[in-house]
């Protein structure tokens, strides 16, 4: 009884695992799915699916994706924060002459678990390409590749039913000499909100409709100045690096003017924070580093 018990249990395990190879993607949520594959091979690894918050302000150019690179000097990190919430979709180390790994997800799935089929799939909304810790000329003809080799398995064709975009990013887990044989190509399949157009969320330039700054003071306080160009309600708010709202700096109907506000860090620990700066649809976001 025993040993028909074990087999049993083997044979509900597989079938669990079986289950999850296709993804059931929610209309009232945004779905992320992260497939890994080789860098070398294009050989699809592992893959994780997770639903979020739907984003109410969203690019149909530019995935809502917050990047916080911090470039290595031993040891460094990139995290892939959703702009919604500030939650991390993905993170992974860097390590100078050493190898690091995917910290976010922690849930993978092997490629195993993954059924594939044969018929072609509805190419994305969009793609974007993401490069951060490498120089590679030939980035997007990989990445296309990278894409190919993804495009049969069955979450992929979960996806293509509904209008979705594609984010891959090429991820050197080792730096200082690149080493292809441990680099991943990061595949983000992203269905959420499509119907909404607002200005893309990206680095402070001066075409931005919100300037953002910061300047140290000599104590621990931080002057963060915006200037808003049209009038409206603006907020400001400073983030911890994993979403909570840490401090709100200014929450109110403004003029376009220029505005300084002092975030005083002395109660803050030493890390890395976000400061994000809304006014109507336009918002932007800035990381900010406190220390001493």
């Amino acid at each position: 009884m025993r040993f028909h018990a074990f087999f049993a249990f083997l044979f509900l395990v597989a079938g669990l695992v079986q289950a999850q190879s296709s993804w059931q993607l929610k209309n009232d949520s945004m779905n992320l799915g992260i497939l890994v594959s080789d860098y070398q091979t294009y050989t699809f690894e592992k893959g994780n699916f997770s639903t979020h918050q739907p984003c109410d302000n969203e690019d149909a150019d530019s995935l809502p994706f917050v990047i916080d690179y911090v470039e290595p000097s031993d040891f460094g990190q990139i995290s892939f924060l959703y702009s919604k919430n500030f939650d991390t979709l993905f993170c992974g180390t860097i390590v100078w002459m050493g190898t690091g790994g995917i910290k976010i997800p922690t849930d993978f799935l092997p490629a195993d678990s993954f059924k594939t089929q044969q018929t072609n799939v509805t190419a994305p909304v969009s793609f974007q390409y993401f490069e951060f810790g490498t120089q590679d000329p030939l980035l997007q003809e990989k990445a296309d590749s990278a894409w190919n080799a993804v495009k049969s398995l069955q979450v992929v064709k979960d996806f293509s039913q509904h209008p979705y975009r594609v984010g891959i990013y090429l991820y050197p887990p080792s730096v200082g000499a690149f080493q292809p044989s441990v680099a991943k190509w990061i595949i983000f399949l992203y269905q959420g909100k499509l119907n909404t157009k607002v200005n893309r969320l990206v680095e402070t330039t001066s075409q931005h409709p919100l300037i953002l700054n910061f300047t140290n003071k000599k104590d621990s306080r931080i002057a963060v100045t915006y200037q808003v160009k049209t009038s409206g309600y603006v907020t400001v708010a400073v983030y911890s690096a994993n979403g909570a709202k840490v401090a709100e700096l200014a929450n109110g109907f403004q003029q376009p003017a220029s505005y300084t506000m002092n975030f005083d860090t002395g109660r803050f620990a030493h890390g890395i924070y976000f400061c994000k700066v809304s006014s109507g649809n336009v918002t932007d976001v800035r990381r900010m580093v406190i220390g001493r």
